[in-house]
């Protein structure tokens, strides 16, 4: 069965030049823009369907199934966060952890390598995770 790519988006102004980032983790940031979450503390929002330049409005999946470009071969079912390019790798989760990082999603159907595109059922607005 092939996956449905469909859900709820958002409009938010870009902060930066997006337009390589189509179906990359955005966050808002402090101006409340969309800008790139590059790190596993980021807050995602959701997922980048566009890609806007700077100034002009990025497009941005808050809740369903995304295509989601990948650092990494993505397996099924696996917890997905942000690199520091913004796409999504894989939430390594220590043992007795004290730091709380944030997912975007959980992998619905793998990539099977780096800047590969997976699929992703969305955690509307993230969610964060102890490790």
């Amino acid at each position: 069965m092939a996956v449905e790519y469909k859900g709820q988006c958002i409009t938010l102004k870009a902060a930066a030049d997006l337009s390589t980032s189509q179906f990359c983790i955005v966050k808002v940031d402090s101006s409340g823009e969309a800008a790139l979450a590059v790190l596993v503390t980021d807050k995602p929002i959701g997922i980048l369907q566009n890609n806007p330049v700077s100034g002009s409005e990025a497009e941005v999946m808050i809740g369903g199934v995304s295509k989601i470009k990948s650092s990494v071969a993505l397996a099924k079912d696996v917890e997905v966060t942000a690199d520091a390019s913004g796409r999504g790798t894989t939430l390594t989760v220590a043992a007795g952890g004290t730091v709380y990082n944030y997912l975007v999603g959980r992998c619905l159907e793998a990539s099977t390598a780096a800047n590969g595109i997976a699929a992703v059922g969305i955690y509307p607005f993230g969610q964060r995770t102890l490790v």
